[in-house]
């Protein structure tokens, strides 16, 4: 209980408070359960009654209460018409962030099992372009015609309402240099327009937070992380309303010729990278960072106004006893204001007049009896319709200025700064600093079929990371099974190097030097309690990196291995502490029992590490690395 104690410490939970907080805690994790994987069928006819082309919709998950209602509905009203061409369809609506899962799709030349659309709905025309440019393939005939904007959101700053009050007391907006400023400043000392300090505002819980921690999602695969940059750019660059930030078209280097400026510019956002300490590949999981960690943990996270509105809405309670505070939005002076467009893929193949016919019935069927207006009441401003005073949730009491109209907008960046603002996240994040733990018994010599081992998966799959993580990357591998092997065992592996000098080595060998030991033994919980000691003593010598350990392995199969499980999660303990202190496990239980003690171990150190836990097979294990990585 040595990490239990410790965080009682640090918080200063009396005993009650803190039996209240377990069971927050515990309904924080199951917030998650509601929220809708990427890419699941939510609606669908019986598979018997799909006659002609399915009707596929996919939306953003920031819409997934919104459209799922609608959509049921709107199935439901087709069927209840006795409309009998629109019965041989099957209605399918798809769950999925602002990417189209490209990998998955039967589009382009990697043809994958989930349906064309027929309707997408991301956040940001962006995505649209974006996504014609990756595929070589054109989606949309005519975007004026095609598309219809649904709602009109600002983007801004996640926060808490005594940050908020801080820098903005009545709402008003605040310029992103104003954030960069607190961000590198002492955060002790730093002043607002009042000469009051951060301290000032939280005299009456007698702590206050004394560094600054950010958060941002993923720019590759997020409208959060992407809008980010282009506003961080944009806005140290100077860049004012109707004109955006850009990288020279001329090359592919992603350059500026405004070198003076633009150097510093490269250098305020790389102190900002230095300070976030989460990201994540779905941009609204950080008010549930926020939820679970509390104020001293993130103080602000790139995000949109909706999130605050909705979390607050259904939260405030739970965090005001817990933190003596709520969530707050920041509106930015400039910024962006996401549409989710509702489009209609005309221009690709699939699409015919069914599509169309259906199409068409949906989009005029949303448009009647206030469906679109309902928007409001999830936190998300409907476009073009009137808010509704009265049953709205976009209030002050849930953190939010319904007032704010979109003065100073931000001009969409071209494709080539879009690509070119994903190249520079990788370059300028905080390093990574990675260790990988494999699993090398015996055990995975099992046979999978057409002359491969469950081990070959890993080895034709695990190259990836030295192929696709940034130059930075300092990495580390590990084998066990009874005994752990640095380096696993081979001599000439360059333990603790950095990718921008050992890539190819690192590739090469992890694809096709290191090899399985004879051992059947796993004794995983063992292996990962001495590797978390390893990687915490480098920490304490050298904190400048984001430590990650990356777990692949099949079940622990130790005798002892309950024992082992309980001695694991204690001595790394409630890490709910300083976030420079923190060590993130990630872990891919593979050919695992799902339902057994490792897969229960390994999720609850994700938990307790703002790590990730996963399943795999030789089949999907490259592509769930790809997804981690995403996030690192």
């Amino acid at each position: 209980m040595k990490g239990l104690e410790r965080f009682l410490q640090r918080r200063g939970f009396r005993q009650d408070k803190f039996q209240t907080f377990v069971c927050y805690l515990l309904l924080f994790l199951s917030i998650f359960t509601t929220i809708p994987p990427i890419a699941v069928i939510i609606t669908s006819q019986e598979v018997g009654a799909c006659e002609d082309s399915a009707f596929v919709v996919y939306a953003h998950y920031s819409l997934h209460k919104w459209i799922t209602a609608k959509f049921q509905e709107f199935v439901s009203d087709i069927n209840v018409e006795g409309n009998q061409e629109f019965a041989k369809i099957c209605y399918e609506l798809f769950i999925e962030d602002s990417a189209l899962p490209f990998h998955e799709m039967n589009i382009g030349p990697n043809q994958g099992r989930l349906p064309v659309p027929t309707i997408w709905i991301p956040e940001t025309y962006l995505w649209i372009d974006l996504a014609e440019e990756i595929l070589d393939t054109k989606l949309v005939k005519n975007k004026s015609r095609d598309c219809h904007r649904l709602t009109q959101i600002p983007f801004g700053i996640i926060t808490w309402k005594r940050m908020a009050d801080f820098l903005a007391p009545n709402g008003e907006t605040v310029s992103f240099t104003t954030i960069q400023e607190l961000a590198q400043a002492d955060f002790e000392t730093f002043t607002n327009d009042l000469n009051e300090t951060v301290a000032d505002y939280y005299h009456d819980v007698g702590r206050a937070p004394k560094a600054f921690f950010f958060g941002h999602g993923n720019p590759n695969v997020t409208s959060g992380g992407l809008l980010g940059f282009n506003v961080m750019f944009s806005s140290l660059q100077g860049v004012g309303s109707g004109n955006v930030f850009a990288f020279d078209d001329e090359d592919d280097m992603c350059t500026n010729d405004d070198t003076a400026t633009y150097t510093e510019t490269i250098a305020q956002v790389m102190g900002l990278e230095d300070k976030v300490v989460a990201s994540s590949n779905i941009d609204y999981t950080f008010a549930e960072t926020m939820l679970s960690r509390g104020p001293e943990y993130l103080h602000m996270a790139f995000g949109f106004e909706h999130e605050v509105a909705d979390f607050n809405d259904g939260y405030s309670e739970r965090m005001a006893y817990l933190w003596n505070d709520t969530l707050a939005f920041l509106y930015l002076d400039t910024t962006y204001w996401i549409e989710h467009p509702m489009c209609k893929l005309t221009a690709h193949e699939s699409y015919d007049s069914k599509h169309d016919e259906v199409t068409t019935a949906f989009i005029t069927w949303l448009n009647q009896e206030n469906r679109i207006a309902d928007l409001q009441n999830y936190g998300l401003r409907p476009y073009g319709a009137k808010i509704n005073a009265s049953t709205n949730i976009i209030t002050p009491e849930n953190g939010c200025n319904l007032d704010i109209e979109p003065d100073q907008v931000y001009a969409t960046p071209t494709v080539e700064t879009a690509r070119c603002m994903q190249v520079k996240y990788q370059q300028l994040k905080k390093k990574l600093r990675l260790t990988i733990l494999l699993d090398a018994s015996s055990n995975l010599l099992k046979d999978i079929g057409d002359s491969k081992t469950r081990w070959s998966g890993i080895v034709e799959s695990l190259y990836i990371l030295p192929e696709i993580l940034a130059d930075s990357t300092q990495l580390s591998l590990s084998c066990f099974q009874r005994a752990l092997k640095h380096g696993c065992g081979i001599n000439t592996f360059p333990q603790g190097g950095t990718l921008a000098e050992d890539r190819a080595t690192f590739k090469t060998i992890m694809s096709e030097q290191i090899a399985t030991r004879p051992e059947e033994d796993i004794w995983l919980f063992w292996a990962l309690n001495a590797t978390y000691a390893d990687v915490e003593s480098r920490k304490e010598q050298d904190p400048g990196w984001r430590d990650v350990i990356l777990v692949v392995s099949e079940d622990d199969n130790h005798d002892d291995r309950w024992q082992q499980a309980d001695a694991l999660i204690e001595d790394i303990g409630v890490k709910y502490g300083t976030p420079t202190e923190e060590i993130h496990v990630w872990s891919i239980l593979y050919y695992g029992d799902t339902e057994g003690i490792t897969a229960s171990t390994l999720k609850s150190l994700a938990d307790r590490t703002n790590g990730q836990y996963a399943t795999s097979t030789a089949d999907s294990l490259k592509q769930q690395l790809i997804e981690f990585a995403y996030s690192w």
